[in-house]
């Protein structure tokens, strides 16, 4: 019995898993983690393109969406590469300042300035009429001509951002980025253009030649008749001169 009970022990003891237990030869899987989608106030940029070339120019769209929230003021930071865009002026009657188009008409723009050298654009409105909603509105647009290849994020910055209630809270959740990629602009070579003294002139006979065209046909033609009736006369005369 001592023996049965020992090898029992013994078989046990070899078979039994450690905890927790790795089974060998066995790849491991890793989930792939999901971002979710951003469901409060927000302030988001938007483009209908995300690759340019040098000298082509975005058009980026600035958009709020309070979720249904009363605002009486907002502002939105947004940066971008100055060594790879620069900002489009949008008002060039003035030329202290580099401003964007400022599109909405309930708020009104306290703050509209861009600077080149920090890759910033600062916006902010408020207004008099008291408080709305905005619901995924666009609110703002800019141009950004690209300058050199390279790579660039357009972000909002929601650190420097607010969407400011009634209560005078900053709502504000949520931004976003747009990643460019700007690559050379293609062949540059000029293409040749041929002014109006350098274009080819057809040859041609003058019009005073014999054989040019219909009528040089005629005067032949004319020529052949009048022959033979020179011809005619000449041989009716002989025959006169005979009898």
């Amino acid at each position: 019995m001592f023996l049965i009970r020992a090898e029992a022990q013994s078989t046990d003891t070899v078979i039994s898993p450690t905890i927790p237990f790795d089974p060998p030869n066995v790849p491991t899987t890793t989930t792939p983690s999901v971002i979710p989608t951003p469901s409060g106030p927000s302030i988001t940029v938007s483009s209908d393109r995300t690759q340019a070339g040098v000298g082509d120019r975005v058009k980026v769209s600035v958009n709020i969406d309070t979720k249904g929230a009363e605002v009486r003021e907002y502002s939105f930071n947004i940066t971008f590469n100055p060594g790879i865009f620069r900002v489009v002026d949008a008002n060039t009657t003035t030329s202290s300042t580099v401003e964007i188009s400022f599109l909405d008409t309930f708020f009104q723009a306290t703050q509209n300035e861009s600077s080149q050298q920090n890759g910033t654009i600062n916006v902010a409105a408020s207004t008099d009429l008291g408080s709305a909603t905005i619901s995924n509105r666009t609110v703002a647009e800019f141009e950004l001509e690209a300058i050199a290849e390279g790579f660039s994020e357009v972000q909002v910055v929601t650190a420097n951002s607010l969407l400011v209630n009634t209560n005078s809270i900053n709502i504000l959740e949520s931004g976003n980025s747009i990643s460019f990629t700007v690559t050379s602009q293609g062949d540059t070579s000029p293409t040749p253009i041929t002014g109006v003294g350098e274009q080819p002139i057809p040859s041609t006979t003058p019009s005073t030649a014999l054989l040019d065209g219909e009528s040089g046909k005629s005067v032949i033609v004319v020529g052949l008749l009048l022959i033979a009736s020179g011809f005619y006369i000449w041989k009716q005369k002989n025959r006169e001169k005979v009898h």
